[in-house]
């Protein structure tokens, strides 16, 4: 219903008029580089509620390429199994790994075998669906 970007190092000073919206649940998402926030609200007869504790932050992978060895690091709140796979630009998958349930995943992978080119790491959790990263292997 409204969506506001942002350029980065900008802010946000928008008044949204949720009196206008039509009795039901709604949800508030901010997404920013580090993961996204989730804000349940409520709006009936009586006005608007939203209650923080029922606020939840999926935060995003960190995947990182260094000379040969990727690193991916997240922190898998929900404690969910998390897959990650990497596949070439045309689609081929080369590492397909199903992690059990954890609340945190630190993975590393040695790329040095890979003849150079686009690759593309996507991590999978319920709370994320796909996550996606484009890396370039010298």
């Amino acid at each position: 219903m409204h969506k506001a970007e942002l350029t980065a190092g900008s802010y946000l000073n928008t008044r949204f008029q949720l009196s206008a919206l039509p009795v039901g649940e709604y949800k508030i998402v901010v997404t920013d580089a580090l993961g996204k926030t989730i804000q349940p609200i409520v709006v009936n007869q009586t006005g608007i509620q939203a209650d923080p504790a029922l606020a939840t932050r999926a935060f995003f992978p960190r995947v990182k390429l260094q000379e040969d060895l990727l690193t991916i690091n997240y922190l898998n709140s929900q404690g969910s199994k998390v897959n990650i796979s990497l596949s070439d630009q045309v689609g081929n998958e080369l590492i397909s790994d199903q992690l059990p349930a954890a609340k945190t995943v630190q993975r590393a992978y040695n790329l040095e075998k890979l003849p150079a080119g686009h690759y593309y790491v996507t991590v999978s959790a319920p709370e994320i669906s796909a996550y996606t990263t484009r890396l370039f292997v010298n």
